[in-house]
């Protein structure tokens, strides 16, 4: 049950990334992915489910941005 309730959290994460971003699903899984955000949810889920799933598209993309400079 909690799985499928992280799996939906990340999927509302990616569709945020998608749609504040302009980004496809590919590129909002890659973000995803590259920032461990499975592992953080596997790890810390209280302090990741917290947040709401537009701070973490923030977060998740602007890290990418970060990474480029």
């Amino acid at each position: 049950m909690i799985k499928n309730h992280i799996r939906e959290y990340t999927d509302y994460v990616i569709k945020d990334m998608m749609d504040m971003y302009g980004i496809k699903q590919d590129e909002a899984n890659q973000l995803i992915k590259k920032y461990n955000f499975d592992k953080m949810v596997e790890k810390a889920p209280e302090f990741v489910l917290h947040y709401n799933t537009e701070d973490w598209a923030e977060r998740i993309y602007k890290n990418k941005t970060l990474q480029t400079i």
